[in-house]
């Protein structure tokens, strides 16, 4: 029961365990590599991380930027023509 699990080896399992959607991401980290550290594996995954947060965060700030412009008046307009019932 005392063994120890080799580092390449926890490097593996902790890769295996990613969620499907990082498919892509384990099979680069897995086969880009002569030795493969649990130390990389943990640092890789940690800068994609933040990485997402970021570009997150950029498309949250593109959508405010977006919702603050409001729609003008047309340069062309008659007040006359399009006047409406309330005075």
């Amino acid at each position: 029961m005392g063994e120890t699990i080799k580092e390449e080896d926890q490097a593996v399992i902790l890769l295996n365990g990613l969620p499907d959607q990082l498919k892509e991401m384990r099979t680069v980290i897995m086969y880009n590599r002569d030795t493969l550290t649990l130390e990389d594996v943990m640092s890789t995954l940690r800068f994609r991380d933040a990485e997402l947060n970021w570009q997150k965060a950029a498309r949250q700030e593109s959508r405010q930027d977006e919702s603050l412009f409001a729609r003008g008046r047309n340069l062309r307009r008659n007040n006359s023509r399009f006047r409406g019932n309330s005075r």
